[in-house]
């Protein structure tokens, strides 16, 4: 893989890239289809032990224009119009989470705190990203994420992964993160 310059990415970290054509990554794929984002849709599968455990993506309903491209947003920026006007839940990839830790069956209240919680990193408009993090990783030593710890990522409909979607991966102990070896060329607009 030729080195790419993302947006960002954290510094003990690394991208890994699978063929379109792996398993999981073909479940991403048809996760990215079912989602309504006009410019990026993006589907994730979540993997622990060979066995997919959660899936997600950036749903939203689907409108003629994209608000974050009409107000001149770069990538990464301004996630806040996706939920305002597209009703978007979260990005693929805390999505997936989401719906990992819900099969986890844990209390009701545990699981509106982490939907508080993707509420509050994507589409506040002033969210102190530390803190965040902090509040994510307080939150993970509250339920057992054993079931999680240690998954893998595949992600489809995108070249890289926001610091967003980074925060909540680290949090959740998830190992891997797999895209496509042509997601570069198929995702990034040059």
């Amino acid at each position: 893989m030729k080195n790419i310059k993302y947006p960002y990415i954290p510094e003990d970290r690394i991208i890994k890239y699978v063929d379109k054509d792996n398993q999981y990554m073909k479940e991403a794929s048809y996760m990215m289809e079912k989602g309504g984002c006009f410019i990026q849709k993006t589907g994730a599968v979540i993997v622990f032990n060979n066995k997919i455990i959660g899936k997600g993506n950036n749903a939203s309903k689907t409108l003629e224009y994209c608000p974050r491209r009409k107000k001149g947003s770069k990538t990464g920026e301004d996630y806040y119009l996706c939920k305002e006007v597209c009703g978007q839940f979260g990005h693929a990839e805390s999505n997936a989470i989401y719906n990992s830790v819900k099969k986890l069956e844990i209390d009701q209240e545990k699981l509106k705190e982490l939907e508080n919680l993707i509420n509050i990193a994507y589409y506040n408009k002033d969210t102190d990203l530390k803190k965040l993090e902090n509040k994510v990783i307080k939150y993970t030593k509250t339920i057992n994420i054993e079931k999680i710890k240690g998954a893998d990522l595949y992600l489809d409909g995108h070249w890289w992964c926001c610091k967003v979607c980074w925060i909540f991966m680290n949090a959740f102990n998830i190992k891997n993160v797999y895209l496509r070896k042509d997601s570069y060329e198929k995702y990034c607009k040059h």
